[in-house]
């Protein structure tokens, strides 16, 4: 469950975290909620990866052409 969150791949988190067994699933859980948490409370939780990655793509090209202008 927790896995999937960081796309399968923990060993980054085990880098940072300085916990190990249990003590670091449970941090890795609360961690995962907390983030969820968050991002729906801003509003970007709420869409799909594909509608997120949808939105940044139209986010750097209007920066990129706003900053053309210049």
């Amino acid at each position: 469950m927790c896995i999937e969150f960081f796309n399968g791949d923990v060993n980054q988190m085990r880098r940072v975290l300085p916990y190990t067994g249990v003590k670091f699933w449970v941090t890795l859980t609360l961690l995962k909620l907390g983030i969820r948490l968050e991002t729906w409370g801003h509003g970007i939780g709420r869409h799909t990866r594909e509608e997120v990655w949808d939105i940044a793509m139209r986010d750097m090209q209007a920066l990129s052409t706003f900053i053309g202008k210049y």
